[in-house]
């Protein structure tokens, strides 16, 4: 099978092509309008198999190929469109033609049957583009004596004959088709075989390429991916709220994103509440008396009512006069994250003048597809990806999982908690997340995604029986990850399914199991 070409030809003097989709030079044409050309093939049968040689010519409307100075070819797509599968496509390569007036491509015919070669030219001298589909007809090489011989042992009894196109025709006895191609005989031992069960030479299972691979026991695991963003962490924020009235007599922190210490001041009021007045004076009053009972029922009144410090009442005790001009000290080390407090303001007991936030440790918060969210659990290991900081990855884990859905967007929410104690991490940087999800630790059958056959009703997987035979089976699927998926019912661990040249099969299968209820429909009628 090594050699065999498929020729476009062009018409004489062609001149040698470019690689792929090339110019071509050829003799003077006729004047006529560019509807009139039309492209045949050389040779319209063709062998199955590699390297097989496709020509074409680009006939004038007298038959004569005189198309005058360059073809270039725009377009070429070499596929079984006429058999009803568009989809297997063929590779072209342009090589040398074999006489003038050609242009010649090597393809790779897997599949007997009609194939449909579309090309479309610009010739110089005509007014459009030259178009059109060249039908071709790929015939299964394998007709010498040691693969028929195989393929057909002598002690095989033939129940019928099919048609060699997967039309719904049978007989009884050897013929041909329209074309002259010969039926395929159908042997009685295959009659036991499931439905769709295929049996393929070995000269066909390597030129189709077919590769199998053994099922596994394994466990698979399933990476979830998500997109949120990083935020504060609520329990490390803290709101400071005035705890008398007063007026605001000076700010220390003029605006928010600066940095505070626990205990610095941030802003200083003047009060004027008739409560902390008179517990200011009462402290005043012990102190002047020596009166260590009375000190110390002050000082916790006003340091767990009004806020104030040891160090706010150290001056009062020293003087024994009540001063007026109190401080408000920030709760924590952080960051201000609010300031709605203004110089000059009145405060009344209760009103928030601060929010400071700690920024050592964020949360990154994200949204995760409802369909994954069973799969996550906290504690599974996650890669938090950051754009703003040039791709930087950083190696955590799920901390929680929120208890609602959003109703609109149908996520739920993950928490992540990352340590920021230099401070490079900002809230509402953009995050995105990978989840390794665990699995139970139970390791379940599971071949490759490639072994599966998805039709979106069905899903199937050919194991490979030997001796050429590959059965269908439909399979129930589980998680799927890392190019695995597990299989829940269908195949057993062990058995080789077939991971490489399963549409050729697939397609194969599908046909013998209706030519089985044409044959079995036919002897219920007699």
């Amino acid at each position: 099978m090594q050699g065999k070409t498929i020729a476009l030809a062009l018409g004489t003097g062609l001149a040698l092509p470019l690689m792929g989709i090339g110019t071509y030079a050829l003799m003077p044409a006729r004047e006529a309008p560019s509807g009139a050309f039309r492209w045949e093939a050389v040779t319209s049968e063709l062998p199955v198999g590699k390297a097989t040689k496709v020509e074409l010519k680009l006939v004038s409307p007298d038959g004569v190929a005189q198309v005058g100075g360059d073809v270039r070819l725009s377009r070429t797509r070499l596929d079984m469109g006429p058999d009803g599968m568009e989809a297997m496509e063929a590779p072209l390569t342009s090589i040398e033609p074999s006489a003038d007036g050609t242009v010649a491509f090597e393809t790779e015919l897997l599949m007997a049957g009609r194939w449909a070669f579309s090309v479309e030219g610009e010739v110089e001298g005509l007014d459009a583009p030259v178009s059109g589909t060249v039908l071709l007809t790929a015939i299964d090489g394998a007709t010498d004596s040691e693969e028929t011989a195989e393929a057909a042992p002598t002690d095989r009894k033939i129940i019928y004959y099919r048609n060699p196109m997967g039309l719904p025709d049978t007989s009884p006895v050897p013929k041909q088709d329209w074309m002259g191609m010969d039926y395929i005989p159908v042997y009685a031992d295959e009659a036991n075989d499931p439905p769709g069960t295929v049996r393929i030479s070995a000269a066909k299972i390597q030129r189709a390429g077919v590769r199998t691979q053994a099922a596994e026991m394994i466990e698979v695991m399933r990476p979830v991916r998500a997109f949120g963003s990083l935020v504060t962490d609520e329990s490390r924020m803290q709101v400071l709220t005035a705890k008398f009235g007063g007026y605001v007599e000076k700010l220390f922190i003029g605006t928010t994103g600066e940095t505070v210490k626990r205990g610095e001041p941030l802003m200083q009021v003047f009060a004027d509440s008739p409560d902390v007045l008179q517990k200011l004076q009462g402290l005043a009053s012990a102190a002047r008396s020596d009166d260590r009972m009375g000190i110390e029922t002050s000082e916790y009144a006003l340091k767990n009512e009004f806020g104030l410090t040891s160090e706010d009442l150290k001056r009062i005790k020293a003087t024994f006069s009540v001063d007026r001009s109190l401080p408000l000290r920030s709760p924590i080390d952080g960051t201000v994250t609010r300031k709605p407090a203004m110089a000059g303001q009145h405060l009344s007991p209760g009103e928030m003048v601060f929010e400071v936030a700690d920024l050592s440790v964020l949360w990154v918060v994200a949204e995760v597809p409802e369909r994954d969210l069973a799969l996550v659990r906290p504690g599974d290991a996650a890669k938090v990806t950051l754009i703003a900081n040039e791709g930087e990855a950083i190696d955590a884990k799920v901390d929680f999982i929120y208890p609602d859905i959003d109703m609109a967007m149908r996520t739920g929410r993950i928490r992540i908690v990352l340590p920021n104690p230099e401070g490079r991490l900002k809230p509402g940087l953009f995050a995105e997340v990978n989840i390794e999800t665990a699995g139970d630790g139970n390791p379940k059958v599971s071949v490759p995604d490639a072994a599966v056959i998805d039709s979106g009703k069905r899903r199937v997987v050919f194991v490979a029986k030997g001796d050429g035979v590959f059965e269908p089976r439909a399979v129930e699927l589980g998680r799927r990850g890392g190019g695995m998926v597990e299989i829940t019912s269908g195949v057993e661990a062990g058995e080789e399914v077939v991971v490489a040249g399963n549409f050729l099969i697939d397609a194969e299968s599908n046909l013998n199991a209706a030519l089985a209820s044409i044959a079995a429909a036919g002897e219920s009628a007699e």
